[in-house]
């Protein structure tokens, strides 16, 4: 059936989809020139065999989100027991029932990862769920953050979330990569996220240790300019929003973009 694309073929999507551990395997040592793969809603049926190893080293972009916890605790146990792992852009959901297995794979891509995108997918949360986490009640519910102390690769980092909280502070924080070249915040609550990083109380809340990051970048004798983009998804702006208060510290030092995306 892909006899003719099996030398061709770069991209791959599998998208609400159940299937076998093994032939899912199978699937992905059938293409030894894969560059893109994409896993949506993906879970696998225990067809009770071993399934193979991974064939060969995985490069290019991998992006997997909302899928079944035991489809990512699989994945990543094969990534890690693989021959190598060479992904260069990583997309992982790191909501609250994902996240700690997500961040297995963020760990076995963490040599060669270049571009890292961080999100939750919302929509298998419950509203009371959602509200909690909102208020701040469902903090200490809340996964560890992912921690990129590992990346030293790294150049972008995007967050895709609903507002800023401690978790991405910290993921910040743990940057270590003198390579890193771009921070984005994609948020959907995108008037209290300005609100909540220009408010005279609150807004160090990432102005400081994106400082810290750009001070970094200088004493290793990097001479890129660290740029921080926040995007508005089309999200009218409220005009009574201070947004050149964001990161105030941080603009002396690096470029600051507000882009309609």
């Amino acid at each position: 059936m892909f006899s003719p694309c099996q030398h061709v073929l770069l991209s791959l999507i599998l998208a609400d989809v159940s299937l076998p551990r093994c032939s899912f395997i199978t699937l992905i040592n059938y293409f030894p020139n894969l560059r893109n793969l994409e896993l949506s809603i993906l879970s696998f049926e225990d067809d009770n065999r071993d399934p193979p190893p991974l064939s060969r080293p995985l490069h290019g972009k991998l992006c997997f989100y909302m899928s079944q916890v035991a489809a990512i605790v699989a994945f990543s146990g094969w990534l890690s027991a693989g021959p190598g792992v060479g992904y260069g852009e990583l997309g992982v959901d790191v909501g609250y029932f994902s996240a700690a297995h997500s961040r297995r794979i963020i760990t076995a891509c963490g040599k060669s990862l270049k571009r890292l995108r961080l999100e939750v997918c919302e929509c298998f949360v419950s509203r009371s769920m959602l509200e909690r986490r909102l208020t701040g009640r469902f903090r200490s519910q809340m996964s560890a953050p992912v921690i990129l102390s590992h990346c030293p690769e790294l150049r972008e980092l995007e967050f895709s979330m609903l507002q800023p909280t401690t978790r991405h502070r910290d993921t910040v924080s743990s940057i270590t990569s003198v390579n890193i070249r771009k921070i984005m915040f994609s948020y959907s609550l995108i008037d209290a996220t300005l609100q909540a990083l220009t408010n005279n109380t609150d807004r160090t809340f990432f102005d400081d240790c994106i400082s810290a990051l750009a001070d970094k970048l200088r004493e290793s004798g990097k001479k890129q300019t660290l740029e921080v983009e926040l995007r508005t998804g089309r999200i009218v702006l409220d005009p009574l929003v201070n947004h050149n208060g964001f990161l105030l510290k941080f603009r002396e030092k690096g470029r600051v973009r507000i882009v309609d995306r």
